[in-house]
This record gives C-alpha cells, sequence and structure tokens, in this order.
C-alpha cells in the first residue's frame, strides 16, 4: 500500500497516528492499525497478511456494532460500514 503509492511518505504519521489514537497489531505475518470511532464501530486502517480479518476480530480490544474499510489508502475516502456479526458470518 504505501511502498508502491504516493502515500510512501505517510506511512510515519500514520503509525504516529494509530499509536496515540487507535490501535496497532503486529507478528511476523501480519501488520494491523485500526481504531474506534466513537461507539459507532471499528475502522481498519490497514490489514496485510494471512488472515488479517479474522486475526483483526480476535485482537479487537472490544466489540463495537460496524466494522469499516475505505478502499482509498490515505484513509480519506468513503469509509463502508458493515454490520460486525453480519461481518463475523461472512468470513
Amino acid at each position: 500500500m504505501y511502498r508502491n503509492s504516493n502515500y510512501k511518505d505517510k506511512l510515519y504519521e500514520h503509525i504516529k497516528w494509530h499509536v496515540e489514537n487507535g490501535y496497532i497489531f503486529a507478528g511476523p505475518d501480519f501488520f494491523l492499525m485500526g481504531s474506534a470511532v466513537g461507539n459507532h464501530g471499528w475502522f481498519i486502517h490497514i490489514a496485510i497478511g494471512k488472515n488479517r480479518l479474522q486475526k483483526f476480530l480476535s485482537l479487537m480490544p472490544y466489540d463495537l456494532p460496524h466494522i469499516g474499510f475505505s478502499r482509498d489508502p490515505s484513509g480519506s475516502g468513503t469509509i463502508v460500514w458493515y454490520d460486525t456479526d453480519k461481518f463475523v458470518k461472512h468470513l
């Protein structure tokens, strides 16, 4: 996402923001950044690796009713929200 895009200079800024305001989970085969958006849901900023979405769901600090994503790597695009229970059933 960052290596081959115009956003590669933003990686540090995104990591810094998530350290201060969200969550970062990392392991040998995955890297995840996300944040709670009020009581509405989890916005997953980046999810890389094997079984990344299942991994994020297992590591969420607490449940929220929705999961959101944006296809825009800058994070400024439209967020599409999914009901968490329905999302889990489709994984």
